[in-house]
């Protein structure tokens, strides 16, 4: 295993995020059966975990169905599925290309090789560094170990990894190859029990923090960043770009054009490397936390939970103290009913859609609300900023908080915020969501009660509610702890 001494290890590695299918796009006129359909998904997703106790603490776990502890008909997660966020890893002598899905309520890194032709499928045969290991942490499921190569750095490490591979009877060996990153907070998620991506470039000290970031750049772009992240970098080619279309034009070149701080004295003998290399110096010394605004994680020891401690409408604080879990694949923002009942009364005109599709409320779309989630004492604007009709083709009136209008000639908006029942019991309400095999989400043991998932009160903060910002997730090395930020730069 190839690992970097620390005074040349890279500050974080960098993968091109792309979102499956393209962007979200509901319509004009909002499709309200497939963003039933969707609902249904994401809410499905939630549903695949429960809570337990383990020594003094509270510990999120794959649920199994009702399996002994860890027996599971399949693994957590989905390849290929439409909606996801994926990068590409570069794996074996040859560099063959492998579609990893992004997964932030499971913490396994698994690669699945199936029959079918969909997908990216890795072939062993063709890799000499290629090796198999005598370890089997689930059925059909076998440790490999081959060469990854790190993008933007030329450099490979040694990694580990499980290799699912399903029997051709199953219809498991229909779906799609490829891979799944799990980036959850927590062990416990993990049903192969093999340290994930980020904790073997840990180990071999390729990165030199146990992090990674997320920045959504648009609607189908996106940069994952382990053990960094990359809003410096995407700052710089911001101002390279600002920079040279000033310069467009121009038959004499301006001193300031080489400057990376205009306040910075600047001497004729320095010369304009020398004051850059004086400020990347002093840049280098800085913390880098300090650009970015921290709040420590919360609940049950798995997924990324936060406490919002606010939403804001217009400039009134409506909501406070939020449980909030974050997970980019989900598509809305999905708050819990008397959250919910409580966001749309407090923006003028809105109603709740009716039967089938009560989960869902409209708003006047000439009169969208300016609306800010409160983290760690700073406002976070959200479903704000310019439309951009090229990258989100629903834009029209409403705003980025409009799912498309209710119906033809409308007025009315359907929200982005959406109800969620995924916590609760059948006295609350819950009975009667069918998932996506048609059968209830709620069993009889949890009749009347909240749902063992523990998530009656919590928030959901979806793909939507990133757009424009940037997250970093940290664990500490003494104790599972986290921390999410948004640069406000």
């Amino acid at each position: 295993m190839l690992g970097l001494p620390a005074s040349s290890a890279p500050s974080g590695i960098h993968f091109t995020l792309s979102r499956r299918g393209g962007a979200f796009d509901p319509g004009e006129i909002a499709n309200m059966t497939f963003l039933t359909e969707q609902l249904a998904i994401s809410e499905e997703r939630f549903s695949a975990t429960k809570r337990e106790i383990r020594g003094n603490k509270v510990v999120r776990v794959a649920s199994g169905d009702g399996r002994p502890a860890g027996h599971y008909d399949r693994l957590l997660g989905e390849v290929g599925r439409s909606g996801s966020w994926a990068a590409t890893l570069n794996v074996g002598q040859q560099l063959q290309p492998i579609e990893m899905d992004l997964d932030m309520l499971t913490s396994d890194f698994v690669v699945h090789t199936t029959t079918s032709d969909r997908g990216t499928r890795f072939n062993d045969i063709f890799s000499n560094t290629h090796e198999k290991l005598a370890d089997f942490p689930f059925p059909n499921c076998r440790v490999a170990a081959d060469s990854l190569w790190l993008p933007g750095s030329g450099v490979d490490f040694r990694i580990a990894y499980p290799d699912f591979r399903p029997l051709k009877p199953s219809l498991e060996t229909l779906r799609p190859s490829g891979a799944i990153l799990g980036l959850a907070a927590s062990d416990g998620l993990s049903q192969t029990r093999k340290s994930s991506i980020i904790k073997q470039l840990l180990d071999a000290e390729v990165i030199q923090r146990n992090l990674f970031s997320v920045m959504l750049l648009n609607a189908r772009e996106g940069v994952l960043s382990l053990g960094g992240t990359a809003a410096e970098a995407v700052k710089a080619a911001i101002d390279d770009t600002e920079n040279a279309l000033r310069r467009l034009g121009d038959t004499q070149p301006h001193v300031e054009d080489y400057r990376l701080n205009a306040t910075e004295p600047f001497t004729g003998e320095e010369g304009s490397e020398g004051l850059a290399k004086r400020q990347l110096d002093k840049q280098a010394s800085s913390d880098w936390t300090d650009k970015w605004k921290w709040t420590p994680f919360e609940g049950a020891d798995g997924w990324w939970q936060i406490l919002m401690r606010g939403v804001w409408i217009n400039g009134a604080k409506v909501l406070s103290n939020q449980p909030t879990i974050i997970d980019l694949s989900t598509p809305f923002i999905l708050a819990p009913p008397h959250a919910a009942r409580a966001f749309y009364a407090s923006i003028s005109g809105s109603r709740r859609l009716r039967k089938p599709y009560n989960s869902f409320y409209s708003f006047p779309c000439l009169n969208p609300p300016s609306l800010a989630l409160e983290f760690a004492g700073e406002l976070f604007p959200v479903f704000q900023g310019p439309q951009d009709h090229r990258n989100e083709p629903w834009s029209h009136k409403g705003g980025k908080l409009s799912l498309g209008r209710v119906g033809l000639g409308s007025g009315y908006c359907v929200g982005a915020v959406v109800e969620t029942k995924i916590g609760l019991g059948d006295d609350a309400g819950g009975k009667g969501r069918k998932n996506k095999r048609g059968t209830d989400s709620t069993t009889s043991s949890v009749a009347g009660y909240v749902a063992g998932n523990g998530l009656r009160d919590v928030w959901v903060l979806g793909e939507l509610g990133f757009r424009g910002l940037g997250m970093a997730l940290d664990v500490s090395h003494d104790q599972w702890r986290g921390t999410l930020s948004a640069d406000t730069a």
